[in-house]
């Protein structure tokens, strides 16, 4: 059989074109790989994590929340304390992670403030009424959301101020 140089030329470049495809697919499919494994991680990380016993733990966990309020514990940081004093495992933040020393100032500025209960007093001092919680109720009910969205806000803020530290 002959082929003529038209039609190796054809079958050279369909080769080249086919080894290139499948090299680019060998490729994604290492870095989806890559991505799956990093999940996997994650998330055992996220639910083997152990639980906040310690005070100190929970105090540190609150100073990262004073930092960052938006901050989930087990979802965007691991803290551990194996005994010898808690400590930062994971940081998944796009924000720098916070040094030892930064967060032990923050604890010793608000441990009273944290102190057992104490945020209590703290929040209840700032929360707004309970006849303007209900106002904002009554209007949301009749279509005007507003007030109740403001009022939600203001407690959120006032909750990220002052952390329930048992909760963290």
């Amino acid at each position: 059989m002959y082929f003529d140089n038209f039609t190796i030329g054809a079958i050279v470049i369909f080769l080249v074109v086919l080894l290139v495809f499948f090299g680019l697919h060998k490729s994604q499919q290492n870095e989806t790989r890559e991505q799956l494994e990093a999940l996997e991680r994650r998330l055992h990380d996220l639910h083997a994590g152990p639980s906040l016993h310690s005070r100190a733990a929970r105090e540190m966990c609150a100073a990262i929340h004073h930092l960052h309020p938006g901050a989930i514990a087990g979802e965007h940081f691991q803290i551990v304390d194996d005994g010898h004093g808690p400590y930062i495992s994971a940081w998944y933040l796009d924000a720098p992670q916070p040094s030892p020393r930064e967060l032990a100032d923050i604890v010793e500025g608000h441990r009273d403030e944290w102190s057992d209960h104490g945020y209590r007093e703290a929040r209840l001092a700032e929360y707004p009424s309970v006849g303007d919680q209900l106002d904002a109720l009554y209007k949301a009910r009749h279509g005007d959301d507003s007030d109740l969205r403001a009022i939600d806000a203001q407690i959120t803020g006032i909750k990220a101020r002052h952390p329930n530290i048992d909760r963290c």
